[in-house]
């Protein structure tokens, strides 16, 4: 174990000897790993109560067809391994970007930003990413990625994986994501601390994880950036392209096409597939 995993292995170990939560009875640090879903997996043989971090991850996914990239300890890779029978999975990706959001702003106010004010200064991009918002991006006009979440169903247990941009600086992302990502070491004016990141993360998780459904509900709705916004949805292998009037993440999306014709469609099966969106 190099000297980095061993530091956040110690650090880990004395945030959950004093404030574990019920549902986390175990960690695993490693310096690389393929993905942390996977070895969260074969790690926890069945049972809950795992959470797996590495720094480096060559085979990171998201959502079908998409990649995470983790490389150099750059970022904050981590999966959470949850009893199936005690969370529901469709609201699952929902609640960890709630929790990623309110641990994330309370660090960037922690290192009083460079950015201008903005609330809430994160916002979630349904299904399962956590945007800066634009105001916070003047330079490129346009909300950027600082976190990603990953959803995935094993047996009986839920892997929820989550990947923060927290060290990154411009030159660090390759071309295609330099006007897409941020991290937080771009909104922060001091370096922050992987493990101070994955402390908050824990904690709000706590918290959210066990929050009502309407609660839930108020929270996404005051950071949805979808609703409103013109937008290219796949479903049933068909693109319907309009302007999303209506997001229920666990129900139904609704869309009003160009040609006027109102569309309901499965946000459980449907993809967000367009680029910038246009009010």
């Amino acid at each position: 174990m190099s000297p980095e995993a061993a530091e956040r292995s110690r650090h880990l170990a004395g945030f959950l000897h004093d404030r574990r939560p019920a549902w986390l009875d175990r960690f695993i640090v490693l310096d690389e790993c393929g993905s942390t879903q996977d070895e969260a997996f074969a790690a926890a043989s069945g049972a809950p109560g795992l959470v797996v971090t590495s720094l480096r991850q060559r085979q990171g996914r998201g959502r079908p067809g998409k990649t995470w990239s983790q490389r150099d300890d750059l970022g904050l890779a981590v999966t959470f391994v949850l009893d199936r029978a005690a969370h529901e999975a469709a609201w699952l990706p929902l609640r960890a970007a709630c929790a990623v959001c309110h641990a994330c702003e309370r660090l960037v106010d922690q290192w009083s930003p460079t950015i201008p004010e903005v609330s809430p200064l994160l916002r979630i991009k349904w299904p399962n990413d956590v945007m800066v918002a634009p105001t916070a991006c003047s330079r490129h006009g346009a909300s950027r990625k600082l976190a990603g979440i990953l959803v995935e169903g094993r047996d009986n247990l839920l892997l929820l994986g989550i990947g923060i941009n927290i060290h990154q600086g411009e030159s660090d992302w390759p071309e295609p994501l330099r006007t897409t990502a941020v991290s937080m070491a771009q909104i922060c004016k001091e370096r922050p601390q992987a493990s101070l990141v994955l402390d908050g993360l824990i904690e709000a998780l706590d918290r959210v994880l066990f929050e009502s459904e309407p609660e839930v509900l108020r929270q996404f709705a005051a950071r949805d950036i979808v609703t409103g916004t013109r937008r290219a949805i796949e479903h049933d292998n068909r693109r319907f392209e309009g302007v999303v009037e209506r997001l229920d993440p666990r129900g139904f999306i609704r869309v009003r096409l160009d040609n006027g014709e109102v569309v309901s469609l499965p946000t459980a099966a449907s993809t967000l597939v367009s680029g910038s969106p246009q009010s």
